[in-house]
């Protein structure tokens, strides 16, 4: 049995307060992990955290889909029932950066890509995801951006353990 784990940030800002865990570990139990930073330490993070407009790194990003599900794996009870996270893994959104101009989609097809780093806006430029936008929301994570440029529910962490040159990811 594998282990499936959503992690939810709280930013403050562009910066991290707190982060929410919740899944199944590897023995099928459910797991569930908060921490929590002070808004001192958030104003720290402000000095001490990059910008989050610098030059993506390269690798896979594989986009989820999260919503609050009814019944959903590790859901916490309430007195409107038992309400969790479930995920659904989104293959066609997922892109993995090559270089500092190149992608790669889930089926191995290659495009170009353009950075704005002022917006910290990938757009693909051509390619099967011609016309794509991804809005960088962390260091390793962008969100999917619709056609009048506001998020969308697809999240798009870095997955380090991937390679965007080796299929299958």
């Amino acid at each position: 049995m594998h282990e499936l784990a959503l992690v939810h940030n709280l930013y403050i800002g562009r910066f991290r307060a707190a982060r929410y865990i919740i899944g199944i570990d590897g023995t099928g139990r459910a797991m569930k992990q908060t921490t929590q930073r002070s808004m001192l330490a958030a104003a720290v993070a402000l000095v001490a955290v990059p910008a989050i407009a610098s030059q993506p790194p390269s690798g896979v990003y594989a986009c989820y889909e999260a919503s609050y599900t009814q019944g959903a794996p590790g859901c916490v009870p309430s007195s409107v029932g038992c309400f969790g996270i479930a995920i659904k893994i989104a293959p066609v959104m997922m892109f993995g950066l090559i270089d500092e101009t190149t992608y790669s989609d889930y089926d191995g097809h290659r495009g170009r890509y353009s950075f704005d780093q002022g917006s910290g806006v990938i757009t693909m430029s051509d390619g099967s995801l011609r016309g794509v936008r991804y809005k960088k929301i962390d260091e390793w994570s962008f969100v999917k951006l619709d056609d009048k440029n506001r998020k969308t529910a697809f999240t798009c962490p870095l997955d380090k353990k991937k390679n965007p040159l080796v299929r299958p990811w």
